[in-house]
């Protein structure tokens, strides 16, 4: 029976939507697929797309958990960012200013920044 016109038009334009990727299992793995579809009540392509489907979905998955961990064991592996101490107020730096001894200039400063 002659396809018209228009219907052959609508294929072309399905078709065209669509992507041809073909399989050639051996023919034992091309029983047992299409038993397991006709088991569940699926298509053949509908079986196939929905095993392929959740295959990328676990992969996915997997993938960003080990992007996950790299980027902890990254942030682990980092020196720790250095914190900008706190100014001293000008009547501070004057202060540390007028001792002499180093060691004790340094202490000072340290305890004016804590805030002490």
């Amino acid at each position: 029976m002659p396809v018209s016109d228009a219907k052959r038009r609508n294929n072309d334009n399905y078709n065209a939507k669509c992507d041809a990727i073909i399989l050639r299992p051996r023919k034992e793995a091309g029983r047992r697929i299409r038993a397991a579809a006709a088991e569940r009540g699926e298509s053949l392509q509908g079986y196939i797309l929905e095993a392929v489907r959740l295959r990328m979905e676990r992969d996915a998955a997997r993938s960003a958990a080990v992007s996950a961990e790299n980027a902890a064991a990254a942030r682990l592996a980092a020196p720790p960012v250095r914190r900008p101490a706190a100014i001293p107020t000008e009547e501070q730096s004057a202060a540390l200013r007028r001792i002499s001894d180093p060691e004790r200039r340094k202490a000072a400063m340290i305890a004016a920044l804590r805030g002490d």
